[in-house]
């Protein structure tokens, strides 16, 4: 017994690093599993792993005695029955429920107890390496579609965040190599929206870090690349760099998809996109701008999602989808005013960067776990005061 006190007294001083380990590594699990479920083909070992990492945070933090880790657990049950209850379309609401769980609500669990942020940027950076390496060896399976080029750009997208927080922290020239080669793949394997958001994160990250000259030398880069573009000869250094890349064996789609949207125009490059919003807003009008629940637009369409968060929103809370949205702005807005911790808010930051660019284009923030964590982040501090006011008038009327 004197042992096992020992290691959990050991556990407990340590419990902040921990926390940061088991949140990271639960956006990574997927990725850096792979090489096993190859191997070996067990695919279910994502779920035992899954559950020690639950288990580990339920032991350290002693989940037991917080009342926040009861309240919202309990607010999801009750509002994943109410919509089960008041839907006809009860199969495709519990189908998207399982994967709430599964990518959602871990995350939200792992991320509620106290995280050493300093250790979350280096564990992101070590796991970003170490997806990098197991994708270069995926390359092949990509570039012959046994691999969803969409799934290897935003992995890849996941890994240079990390990467790239290093080096604008750091200034390695390995780093920045590595940052490079995490671009270079992207654009020829991955799609235009890994591309935005890989652009996106340098741009964000850059304008925090660096001094003066860096961002007059940023803008500057940004304001020739306008003016190539209005000119048309940046359209033409791109046919050049895809016909070199097609005379070497490669091929870029990123690029090539590039050159099309300036040919013909964003809805001839939206691989559908533009026709899917159609519906959507069709469906929200038809709708009465009522809110429809989770599984409704699943059950009226034969995609997954309509590949925007705010149609999602709508569709799924209606009109009370713009409380939410202006609730998550001011609530990530009051987090910059209040957090005093910066490395804490460049995580945030870079979760909001890779959510947002990714949920405009693509994905559902229903089961998108990097939106979760940025989430959680953000509210995490609220969550014991909101839990003790919620739960004072029940204590004081059944306790006392």
């Amino acid at each position: 017994m004197s042992l096992i006190k020992e290691y959990y007294a050991v556990l407990q001083n340590r419990k902040e690093t921990i926390n940061a380990l088991l949140f990271i590594s639960f956006l990574f699990l997927p990725l850096i599993i792979r090489p096993i479920k190859d191997l070996t083909g067990w695919n279910w070992i994502i779920w035992p792993l899954t559950l020690l990492f639950i288990i580990t945070s339920v032991f350290v933090n002693n989940v037991y005695k917080k009342k926040k880790y009861y309240v919202v657990f309990s607010m999801f049950i009750i509002l994943m029955i109410l919509n089960l209850v008041l839907v006809p379309y009860k199969n495709e609401a519990l189908i998207i429920f399982t994967e709430i769980i599964k990518y959602s609500a871990i995350a939200f669990f792992l991320g509620m107890p106290a995280i050493d942020y300093k250790k979350m940027a280096k564990y992101w950076y070590v796991l970003g390496i170490l997806t990098l390496f197991i994708f270069t060896f995926e390359i092949p399976e990509t570039r012959n579609s046994e691999i969803s080029y969409m799934f290897f750009g935003i992995s890849i997208v996941l890994a240079y965040g990390g990467i790239f927080y290093r080096i604008i922290r750091r200034r390695k020239w390995y780093d920045l190599l590595l940052g490079l080669y995490a671009t270079i793949i992207v654009t020829l394997l991955g799609s235009r929206g890994a591309l935005l958001t890989i652009i996106a994160i340098t741009v964000v990250l850059s304008f925090l870090y660096l001094k003066r000259k860096g961002r007059m030398i940023l803008v500057g880069s940004g304001l020739i690349t306008l003016a190539l573009y209005f000119s048309g000869l940046l359209k033409a250094i791109l046919n050049m760099i895809n016909n070199l890349l097609r005379n070497i064996g490669l091929d870029s789609r990123t690029i090539h998809r590039i050159i099309i949207q300036m040919e013909r125009g964003l809805a001839a490059a939206s691989s559908g996109r533009d026709r899917i919003t159609v519906e959507a807003i069709e469906m929200i009008k038809k709708a009465g701008f009522m809110p429809m629940g989770i599984g409704y637009y699943q059950s009226q369409t034969r995609w997954l999602y309509p590949h925007n968060i705010f149609l999602e929103m709508m569709i799924i809370f209606g009109i009370f989808s713009i409380p939410i949205i202006a609730g998550i702005i001011f609530a990530t807005y009051r987090f910059y005013r209040r957090e005093t911790d910066p490395v804490k808010k460049d995580m945030v930051t870079l979760l909001m960067i890779i959510s947002v660019t990714r949920l405009l284009l693509s994905d559902t923030f229903l089961t998108y776990t990097p939106f979760w964590m940025w989430m959680v982040l953000v509210l995490k501090d609220d969550l014991d005061g909101f839990s003790k006011k919620l739960l004072a008038p029940i204590r004081n009327r059944f306790i006392h």
